[in-house]
Protein backbone atom coordinates (compact mmCIF):
# COMPACT_ATOMS: atom_id res chain seq x y z
CA UNK A 1 0.00 0.00 0.00
CA UNK A 2 1.13 3.64 -1.06
CA UNK A 3 0.17 6.31 1.79
CA UNK A 4 0.51 9.71 2.42
CA UNK A 5 -1.02 10.54 5.57
CA UNK A 6 0.15 12.76 7.95
CA UNK A 7 -2.88 13.27 10.10
CA UNK A 8 -5.65 10.86 11.67
CA UNK A 9 -8.39 9.80 9.85
CA UNK A 10 -10.73 12.29 12.05
CA UNK A 11 -8.24 15.17 11.73
CA UNK A 12 -9.82 15.75 8.05
CA UNK A 13 -12.71 16.76 7.16
CA UNK A 14 -13.27 15.39 4.10
CA UNK A 15 -12.62 12.05 2.66
CA UNK A 16 -12.57 11.35 -1.41
CA UNK A 17 -12.92 8.15 -2.41
CA UNK A 18 -12.56 6.54 -5.54
CA UNK A 19 -15.28 3.87 -6.66
CA UNK A 20 -13.91 0.94 -9.04
CA UNK A 21 -11.32 -0.90 -7.10
CA UNK A 22 -12.16 1.06 -3.91
CA UNK A 23 -15.58 0.68 -2.67
CA UNK A 24 -15.63 -2.80 -4.11
CA UNK A 25 -13.38 -5.36 -4.62
CA UNK A 26 -12.28 -5.30 -8.07
CA UNK A 27 -11.51 -9.28 -9.46
CA UNK A 28 -14.63 -10.99 -7.96
CA UNK A 29 -16.55 -8.75 -10.32
CA UNK A 30 -14.23 -9.15 -13.08
CA UNK A 31 -14.42 -12.67 -13.10
CA UNK A 32 -17.88 -12.56 -13.08
CA UNK A 33 -18.12 -9.97 -15.88
CA UNK A 34 -15.72 -12.67 -17.88
CA UNK A 35 -17.67 -15.42 -17.93
CA UNK A 36 -20.83 -13.61 -17.76
CA UNK A 37 -19.40 -11.74 -21.36
CA UNK A 38 -17.66 -15.29 -22.25
CA UNK A 39 -21.82 -17.27 -21.90
CA UNK A 40 -23.23 -14.57 -23.48
CA UNK A 41 -21.59 -13.99 -26.80
CA UNK A 42 -20.31 -17.60 -26.92
CA UNK A 43 -24.22 -18.18 -27.86
CA UNK A 44 -24.50 -15.16 -30.00
CA UNK A 45 -21.16 -15.50 -32.30
CA UNK A 46 -22.18 -13.07 -35.35
CA UNK A 47 -22.12 -10.25 -32.48
CA UNK A 48 -18.65 -11.34 -31.45
CA UNK A 49 -17.56 -7.64 -32.47
CA UNK A 50 -19.12 -6.17 -29.61
CA UNK A 51 -16.43 -7.88 -27.40
CA UNK A 52 -13.39 -5.93 -29.22
CA UNK A 53 -15.60 -2.71 -29.16
CA UNK A 54 -15.54 -3.25 -25.11
CA UNK A 55 -12.03 -4.36 -25.41
CA UNK A 56 -10.98 -1.38 -27.22
CA UNK A 57 -13.40 0.61 -25.20
CA UNK A 58 -11.27 -0.19 -21.58
CA UNK A 59 -8.26 0.29 -23.55
CA UNK A 60 -8.69 3.88 -24.64
CA UNK A 61 -10.01 4.83 -21.29
CA UNK A 62 -7.32 3.42 -19.16
CA UNK A 63 -4.00 4.74 -22.18
CA UNK A 64 -6.26 8.30 -21.71
CA UNK A 65 -7.06 8.62 -25.14
CA UNK A 66 -9.32 11.77 -25.26
CA UNK A 67 -9.01 12.02 -21.23
CA UNK A 68 -8.00 15.68 -21.37
CA UNK A 69 -10.13 16.84 -24.09
CA UNK A 70 -14.00 18.38 -23.89
CA UNK A 71 -16.46 16.26 -24.38
CA UNK A 72 -14.03 13.40 -24.14
CA UNK A 73 -16.58 10.19 -23.47
CA UNK A 74 -17.84 11.36 -26.28
CA UNK A 75 -15.25 11.56 -28.74
CA UNK A 76 -14.14 8.14 -26.96
CA UNK A 77 -17.39 6.85 -28.29
CA UNK A 78 -17.46 8.38 -31.82
CA UNK A 79 -14.17 6.95 -32.09
CA UNK A 80 -14.85 3.63 -32.06
CA UNK A 81 -18.34 4.51 -33.96
CA UNK A 82 -16.08 5.64 -37.03
CA UNK A 83 -13.10 2.45 -36.30
CA UNK A 84 -16.57 -0.07 -36.50
CA UNK A 85 -18.91 1.51 -38.72
CA UNK A 86 -21.42 1.78 -36.10
CA UNK A 87 -23.92 4.52 -34.98
CA UNK A 88 -22.88 6.39 -32.51
CA UNK A 89 -25.85 5.20 -30.25
CA UNK A 90 -25.28 1.68 -30.46
CA UNK A 91 -21.83 1.92 -29.37
CA UNK A 92 -23.13 4.08 -26.23
CA UNK A 93 -25.93 1.90 -25.18
CA UNK A 94 -23.76 -1.37 -25.80
CA UNK A 95 -21.14 0.17 -23.57
CA UNK A 96 -23.29 1.82 -20.65
CA UNK A 97 -25.08 -1.62 -20.74
CA UNK A 98 -21.60 -3.76 -19.90
CA UNK A 99 -19.93 -1.03 -18.03
CA UNK A 100 -22.99 0.19 -15.76
CA UNK A 101 -25.49 -2.24 -15.55
CA UNK A 102 -24.79 -5.63 -15.90
CA UNK A 103 -21.82 -5.55 -13.08
CA UNK A 104 -24.16 -4.50 -10.76
CA UNK A 105 -25.06 -7.40 -8.84
CA UNK A 106 -21.13 -8.36 -8.85
CA UNK A 107 -21.12 -5.18 -7.36
CA UNK A 108 -22.91 -5.44 -4.62
CA UNK A 109 -21.39 -8.66 -3.41
CA UNK A 110 -17.86 -7.13 -3.62
CA UNK A 111 -18.73 -4.32 -2.01
CA UNK A 112 -16.38 -3.46 0.98
CA UNK A 113 -18.35 -3.42 4.02
CA UNK A 114 -15.23 -2.05 6.41
CA UNK A 115 -14.64 0.82 3.67
CA UNK A 116 -18.45 1.92 3.47
CA UNK A 117 -19.00 1.73 7.25
CA UNK A 118 -15.86 3.70 7.97
CA UNK A 119 -17.64 6.33 5.43
CA UNK A 120 -20.44 6.57 6.82
CA UNK A 121 -18.90 6.68 10.30
CA UNK A 122 -17.08 9.58 9.47
CA UNK A 123 -20.10 11.06 7.82
CA UNK A 124 -21.89 10.76 11.43
CA UNK A 125 -19.24 12.59 13.00
CA UNK A 126 -19.48 15.48 10.82
CA UNK A 127 -17.40 14.42 7.93
CA UNK A 128 -17.94 15.35 4.78
CA UNK A 129 -17.83 11.92 2.08
CA UNK A 130 -16.94 12.60 -1.47
CA UNK A 131 -16.96 9.96 -4.37
CA UNK A 132 -14.79 10.90 -7.08
CA UNK A 133 -14.39 8.07 -9.88
CA UNK A 134 -13.45 7.99 -13.89
CA UNK A 135 -16.75 5.62 -14.53
CA UNK A 136 -20.34 6.84 -13.72
CA UNK A 137 -21.38 6.39 -9.91
CA UNK A 138 -24.62 6.85 -9.26
CA UNK A 139 -26.06 3.35 -9.76
CA UNK A 140 -23.31 1.69 -7.99
CA UNK A 141 -23.55 4.10 -5.21
CA UNK A 142 -27.35 2.97 -4.66
CA UNK A 143 -26.45 -0.65 -5.38
CA UNK A 144 -23.54 -0.45 -2.47
CA UNK A 145 -25.64 1.67 -0.21
CA UNK A 146 -23.39 4.61 0.26
CA UNK A 147 -25.11 8.35 -0.04
CA UNK A 148 -22.10 10.54 -0.74
CA UNK A 149 -22.40 14.32 0.24
CA UNK A 150 -21.43 14.51 -3.01
CA UNK A 151 -20.71 12.43 -6.00
CA UNK A 152 -18.62 12.79 -9.02
CA UNK A 153 -18.03 11.47 -12.09
CA UNK A 154 -14.99 12.75 -14.60
CA UNK A 155 -17.36 13.19 -17.19
CA UNK A 156 -19.45 15.56 -15.72
CA UNK A 157 -19.79 19.00 -17.14
CA UNK A 158 -17.75 20.52 -14.50
CA UNK A 159 -15.06 18.16 -14.37
CA UNK A 160 -14.21 16.95 -17.57
CA UNK A 161 -11.07 15.41 -17.55
CA UNK A 162 -9.48 11.84 -16.00
CA UNK A 163 -7.32 11.39 -13.67
CA UNK A 164 -4.70 11.58 -12.86
CA UNK A 165 -5.11 14.63 -13.91
CA UNK A 166 -5.36 16.82 -10.58
CA UNK A 167 -7.53 19.32 -12.50
CA UNK A 168 -10.31 17.06 -11.37
CA UNK A 169 -10.08 17.11 -8.11
CA UNK A 170 -8.86 20.98 -7.94
CA UNK A 171 -12.45 21.53 -9.46
CA UNK A 172 -13.82 18.84 -6.64
CA UNK A 173 -12.17 20.91 -4.04
CA UNK A 174 -13.87 24.29 -5.25
CA UNK A 175 -16.93 23.27 -5.50
CA UNK A 176 -17.04 21.53 -2.53
CA UNK A 177 -15.17 24.46 -0.40
CA UNK A 178 -12.15 22.06 0.90
CA UNK A 179 -8.53 22.98 0.95
CA UNK A 180 -5.90 20.38 -0.58
CA UNK A 181 -4.76 19.38 3.09
CA UNK A 182 -8.28 19.32 4.73
CA UNK A 183 -9.18 16.07 2.56
CA UNK A 184 -7.76 12.64 2.34
CA UNK A 185 -8.18 11.13 -1.15
CA UNK A 186 -8.29 6.56 -0.83
CA UNK A 187 -7.90 4.89 -3.85
CA UNK A 188 -6.75 1.80 -5.15
CA UNK A 189 -4.19 2.56 -8.08
CA UNK A 190 -1.23 4.83 -7.19
CA UNK A 191 -1.04 5.45 -10.95
CA UNK A 192 -4.35 7.14 -11.17
CA UNK A 193 -5.65 7.67 -7.67
CA UNK A 194 -2.10 7.97 -5.69
CA UNK A 195 -0.67 10.48 -8.85
CA UNK A 196 -4.11 12.69 -9.01
CA UNK A 197 -3.83 13.66 -5.23
CA UNK A 198 -0.42 14.30 -5.29
CA UNK A 199 -0.18 16.57 -8.09
CA UNK A 200 -3.12 18.11 -5.75
CA UNK A 201 -1.30 18.47 -3.01
CA UNK A 202 -3.35 16.24 -0.91
CA UNK A 203 -2.90 13.24 1.56
CA UNK A 204 -4.08 9.81 0.08
CA UNK A 205 -4.16 6.00 0.90
CA UNK A 206 -3.34 3.44 -1.72
CA UNK A 207 -5.25 0.57 -0.31
CA UNK A 208 -4.85 -2.99 -1.72
CA UNK A 209 -6.94 -5.33 -3.32
CA UNK A 210 -6.65 -8.29 -0.99
CA UNK A 211 -8.95 -8.26 1.27
CA UNK A 212 -7.56 -9.99 4.17
CA UNK A 213 -4.30 -7.39 3.53
CA UNK A 214 -6.66 -4.45 3.26
CA UNK A 215 -8.31 -5.05 7.05
CA UNK A 216 -4.91 -5.28 8.37
CA UNK A 217 -4.02 -2.08 6.93
CA UNK A 218 -7.10 -0.48 8.43
CA UNK A 219 -6.20 -1.48 11.45
CA UNK A 220 -2.73 -0.30 11.16
CA UNK A 221 -3.91 3.36 10.40
CA UNK A 222 -6.76 3.11 13.29
CA UNK A 223 -9.66 3.55 10.59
Amino acid sequence: MKKSVRKKLADYRAIILDMDGTLYYQLPVRLYMFFFLGFYYLLRLPRFKELLILRDYRRIRENGVFAKCENFERRQYQHLADKYYLPYETIKTGIEYWMQDAALGAVSLARDKNLISLAQRFQANGGTVIVYSDYPVSKKLEIIGLQPNFQFYSGDSEIQCMKPDKSGLERILAITGFDSSEALFIGDRYEKDGKCAQSAGMDYIILPQNYFIRRKYFEMLGM
